[in-house]
């Protein structure tokens, strides 16, 4: 079903119906993406986001999670009111929280202010993690438990599918990619979960995470984008943070893992689950990113070999 596009103009006079009063309506976000619209919203005495959802189930799955996240001691944006426009597409209104993206502004913070803030990620990472589901493994939208539909294997195994197919189909494969395949096929227990499932963030990095200074000192205001949040293993949410920060620079990469043990320590079979998980992910940034995105395609094929040659290293002693 084709979803219709909303310009700027029409999006400023629903806004302002919903705000109540005169408002400025300035657009934030990747909306050439095409996945969502995000606002930020300044009257005389507040500041809000509003984010409109060209998905609905990334709408309902992002307010389901924001939802369960209040009862998590981590910094997340509050919602204040949701909603649909022409009973087409979901609308999420959240109060707005200072700060700017870690990725894009830690070049500016001192050494041992970024050993801070990443032992913090983790910390706020562990604290998630420790919000576990004993029964399900599914994303927050799924209100019916996956194990009692099909196995949470036979589950994720049709979603790798897809994408596998989509490396044959447009000819990306190679003897690399065969083989790293050929490791996903024969690795797929892992995927067989019947337990403790935690809280995943599942995109979890620098880009989701705002800093603000706080007397002199930059820290962690809000992790943002629960979209894809699921209950899953934890091993997945390092994948993140590892493709787009670790794999090119571990200065940090100890400082927030021992974060995230000060509150929970890593699972016994962390590596070979780990391994698993981050060689799924690069097969499917691999698979779209040729065109789109060329420097994140390299990147995902150079972890996929690292993987296959037991080179990747974690700093997390």
């Amino acid at each position: 079903m084709n979803v219709k596009r909303y310009s700027r103009k029409e999006m400023k006079i629903f806004i302002t119906n919903i705000i109540g009063e005169k408002c400025e309506v300035m657009p934030i976000g990747n909306h050439e993406l095409n996945r969502h619209l995000v606002y930020r919203i300044n009257t005389t005495n507040n500041s809000f986001v509003f984010k409109f959802y060209y998905k609905k189930e990334v709408a309902e799955n992002e307010i389901l999670a924001l939802r369960e996240t209040k009862f998590i001691d981590i910094p997340t944006p509050s919602i204040i009111e949701t909603g649909f426009i022409e009973d087409d597409r979901e609308w999420l209104l959240m109060n707005r929280i200072e700060g700017f993206p870690l990725a894009k502004f830690a070049k500016f913070i001192n050494h041992n202010n970024l050993k801070d803030i990443y032992y913090d990620m983790g910390k706020f990472l562990a604290r998630l993690h420790k919000h576990s589901s004993s029964k399900d493994c599914r994303y927050f939208k799924d209100t019916t438990n996956l194990t009692t539909q099909t196995s949470c294997k036979a589950y994720f195994e049709k979603q790798n599918n897809d994408f596998i197919e989509n490396i044959i189909t447009n000819n990306l494969n190679s003897n690399i990619i065969s083989s790293a395949i050929n490791y996903y096929y024969a690795n797929l227990d892992i995927l067989d979960i019947k337990s403790n499932y935690s809280f995943c963030h599942n995109d979890y990095d620098g880009r989701n995470v705002l800093i603000a200074k706080t007397n002199g000192t930059w820290k962690i205001s809000a992790i943002l984008d629960f979209e894809r949040s699921m209950y899953m293993d934890r091993t997945i949410d390092f994948c993140f943070m590892y493709i787009n920060q670790f794999h090119f620079d571990k200065t940090y990469e100890n400082s927030f893992f021992q974060g995230y043990k000060s509150v929970y320590s890593l699972p016994t079979n962390f590596k070979k689950h780990f391994e698993f998980f981050l060689l799924i992910q690069c097969l499917r940034l691999f698979s779209w990113s040729k065109d789109i995105v060329p420097m994140l395609h390299k990147t995902s094929y150079d972890i996929i070999k690292d993987i296959l040659n037991n080179n990747v290293k974690i700093d997390n002693n």
